[in-house]
């Protein structure tokens, strides 16, 4: 049952708990609606349910103080709870390790305060796709639970305060294609190079917005794994010195390209002439010559 983005609000602008009597829907997507009030615990009823999307667009509306009937959801692959306020639910993480079918969890914009919670086993193994963006973790990178998941293949935390050094778990997470790190205070960039080199599969890599001052040159040699499988490079609005190496010549299947405003310096490599797949380039706000 697909229902998203359409304004199917009826008499309460609630979303309707007589949906936890379809005991055999295996697909539920109401994002985009517009609903306020409490996400119904009726929905614990679809033990058959594999995809549950009730994500909010305006982040607004929707909240819930429970999300343990989840748990009754044992062939749950997608969970996205986006723009829905869970600030009220402080073991929110305990309850969806107990869904280890979960391949992908949406909690962006859930007002969530912490990723830090320890976990004294994993039932996470299948976990492809996580997005925490837009919460309010504001503690250290190195502290949060999602390091120990390797099969993680999307990782975003853009715009959530945090900082600290990168953890060394970083450098097992060899599945990862995309990682969002925007948008927070990262500033220690001196074990990054090691950890990089290990992530053969990255195409999306996105570090914009932070206040990372490492030389530019020890980052792209990090980038070295599989440098043709590179497809885009946020750098931008960081403190990042030295000057662009020739080296960026080789990540042949790079589309942006956005290293602005940092303290590049020196010419512009010719080796970006070779870059035929480039769609934007942004280097300016440096000191090129």
């Amino acid at each position: 049952m697909d229902l998203s983005m359409n304004c199917l609000l009826g008499p309460t602008g609630h979303i309707p708990q007589f949906l936890g009597s379809m005991e055999n829907l295996k697909y539920i997507n109401l994002s985009g609606i517009p609903f306020t009030g409490r996400v119904p615990s009726q929905l614990g009823n679809l033990s058959k349910l594999q995809h549950l999307d009730l994500g909010q667009v305006d982040y607004s509306g929707l909240s819930s103080m429970d999300i343990t009937w989840l748990t009754k959801l044992p062939l749950l692959q997608h969970l996205s709870m986006s723009g829905i306020d869970l600030s009220m639910i402080a073991d929110w993480l305990h309850t969806l390790n107990m869904i280890p079918s979960l391949r992908v969890i949406n909690l962006v914009a859930c007002s969530l305060d912490t990723a830090s919670q320890s976990l004294p086993y994993l039932n996470l193994t299948k976990l492809e796709k996580l997005d925490l963006s837009y919460n309010n973790l504001d503690h250290s990178i190195a502290s949060s639970w999602f390091w120990k998941v390797t099969t993680l293949k999307y990782l975003s935390l853009r715009l959530n305060q945090l900082f600290g050094k990168f953890p060394d778990a970083l450098g097992n997470m060899t599945s990862l294609k995309v990682l969002d790190l925007s948008e927070n205070n990262l500033n220690k960039t001196g074990n990054l190079k090691n950890l990089l080199i290990n992530l053969c599969h990255l195409g999306i890599l996105d570090l914009s917005h932070n206040s990372m001052n490492g030389d530019i040159v020890v980052l792209m040699e990090g980038l070295q794994c599989a440098p043709e499988k590179l497809q885009e490079l946020h750098f931008s609005d960081n403190n990042f010195m030295g000057t662009l190496p020739n080296v960026v010549g080789e990540f042949s299947s790079l589309n942006i390209l956005d290293m602005c405003n940092n303290n590049l310096v020196g010419l512009i490599p010719l080796g970006l002439w070779n870059l035929v797949r480039l769609t934007y380039l942004d280097l300016s706000m440096n000191q090129l010559n």
